[in-house]
C-alpha cells in the first residue's frame, strides 16, 4: 500500500504515449508512506527512469525513518545505446512491519523531474541489490 500525500504537488504523467506508460513526477521535496503488510522486516525496491544523458533526470535523495542512511540516486544509465525513459530498479532499504514515511528531495534541476515508476516490497528476504533491465524488456 503506497500513499502519496496531497500536500505534495507531484503529478502522475504519461511519459510514453506509444506504450501508455505513466510515472510519478517528483518536482519538489515531499514524502509518501509505504505499508509493509508482512510480520517481519522486508526490503523495499524502487523503480525509476534513467537516461544516458546526465541532465535528463535530477539526482534525488530518499530518506526513510527506518533506513539507516539517506539513499542518493543518480538516474543515469551505464549504457549509452538507448534513449531516455528506461526503468531501473534498486534497493531503497528495509522497512519494519507497518507504515514507513519516505522523504524524497530532488537535488538539482534537470530537463525532466525525477520519475518514479514503481515501488515493491519483497515477500521473502532478497539478496540482490540492483536489477538492471535491458531496453528489450522495457516494452
Amino acid at each position: 500500500n503506497i500513499n502519496v500525500f496531497d500536500s505534495n504537488d507531484w503529478a502522475i504523467v504519461l511519459y510514453d504515449k506509444h506504450y501508455g506508460k505513466y510515472a510519478l513526477e517528483v518536482d519538489e521535496a515531499g514524502y509518501f508512506n509505504i505499508t509493509n503488510p508482512f510480520d517481519r522486516e522486508r526490503t523495499v525496491y524502487i523503480s525509476f527512469l534513467v537516461s544516458s544523458e546526465s541532465d535528463e533526470y535530477p539526482p534525488t535523495r530518499f530518506k526513510g525513518l527506518a533506513f539507516p542512511q539517506e539513499v542518493d540516486i543518480t538516474p543515469i544509465s551505464e549504457t549509452k545505446t538507448f534513449a531516455s525513459g528506461v526503468p531501473k530498479t534498486m534497493v531503497l532499504g528495509k522497512i519494519k512491519p507497518g507504515m514507513t514515511e519516505v522523504y524524497v528531495k530532488p537535488l538539482q534541476k534537470a530537463k525532466h523531474y525525477f520519475r518514479l515508476v514503481g515501488i515493491s516490497i519483497t515477500a521473502e528476504e532478497a539478496t540482490v541489490d540492483e536489477y538492471k533491465f535491458a531496453p528489450a524488456f522495457n516494452h
